[in-house]
């Protein structure tokens, strides 16, 4: 009661003064920080510290979990690429109309994910606890392409052992230093931070890992490694400009239709996903059904046997 009161009063108070409405998030940010933060005898009271001991207080909560997780066995073999979503597919922007933050979603997102999962094993590795970063990937990913998921305070501490998956055809894609381990320093593919703004970048990344996984080599390291300390969409439009002349010798090369080119291998990939899209969303759908069944169901025998 007494924090629904509090809720009131911040938000009568900000009618008066014609300011913005705080979201119930920060709101109930506001109380949590209140009372997390508490000091004890002879702690300072600055709101700074009230901030740090609410921190901490929160990331023992959460963070109950300490064991770095081993990927199990895989069933089918497959090439494995690992990520973190953040500044990647997503990014979290604050929105002044709402006063809170929200996901925004990259662009091509759902058809990059579709086509990477019928060629690899995707896994997710985010530095957000289990409870969040379960939702933001739900977002992110709504058709379940990531086989696995998984959530650490510090994503440097999982190792080769934890991996449980050869080196050979393994990709980390990282858009910030020292993000993963140094074991697998020749497995990351580095990528600029995503800006939020709309691109077709991931279109070009999703044309990459598709040339890569029809590749003959059995080590892909050394391409990966030639990457580093480069514009990696820089380099890799040159080879794709590269490998469309090699395969189209005889005729005469332009930039015309080279760009025509790359437009119709998208618009397919993209015309692909959406026909697929069709049927994962009846899919979704009747399994929503059947789970609103079923609850309904369970609550009309709680009522008969109780």
């Amino acid at each position: 009661m007494f924090v629904k009161n509090v809720f009131l009063k911040l938000k009568n108070d900000y009618k008066k003064q014609k300011f913005p409405y705080f979201s119930t998030f920060l709101l109930a940010s506001g109380v949590g920080v209140y009372f997390l933060g508490k000091p004890k005898e002879g702690e300072s009271k600055r709101i700074i510290d009230y901030v740090k001991r609410s921190i901490n207080k929160s990331k023992r909560f959460l963070w109950i979990e300490k064991e770095i997780p081993t990927l199990p066995n895989q069933i089918e073999k497959k090439p494995v690429i690992l990520f973190d979503i953040d500044n990647f597919l997503s990014k979290t922007i604050f929105s002044f109309y709402s006063f809170d933050y929200i996901l925004k979603k990259r662009q091509f997102n759902d058809v990059f994910l579709f086509h990477l999962a019928h060629m690899y094993e995707l896994v997710a590795i985010s530095q957000s606890n289990k409870y969040i970063g379960d939702a933001f990937i739900r977002q992110i990913d709504p058709y379940g392409c990531f086989a696995y998921k998984i959530f650490l305070e510090d994503k440097t501490k999982f190792c080769l052992k934890n991996l449980n998956r050869p080196l050979e055809n393994t990709v980390f894609i990282s858009t910030k230093n020292n993000e993963f381990n140094k074991e697998f320093e020749k497995n990351i593919l580095y990528l600029n931070p995503w800006n939020g703004k709309e691109d077709k970048k991931l279109l070009s990344l999703l044309d990459f890992f598709t040339n890569l996984f029809f590749v003959s080599s059995k080590d892909w390291r050394n391409t990966l490694f030639s990457y580093q300390n480069k514009d990696f969409f820089n380099e890799y439009s040159k080879i794709q400009r590269k490998l469309f002349d090699q395969k189209h010798f005889f005729r005469l090369q332009t930039d015309d239709l080279f760009q025509n080119k790359i437009k119709q291998i998208n618009d397919e990939r993209i015309g692909d996903f959406y026909k697929a899209k069709i049927f994962m969303d009846q899919k979704i759908q009747m399994e929503n059904q059947k789970s609103g069944f079923l609850s309904k169901f369970n609550w009309l025998v709680k009522k008969i046997v109780f």
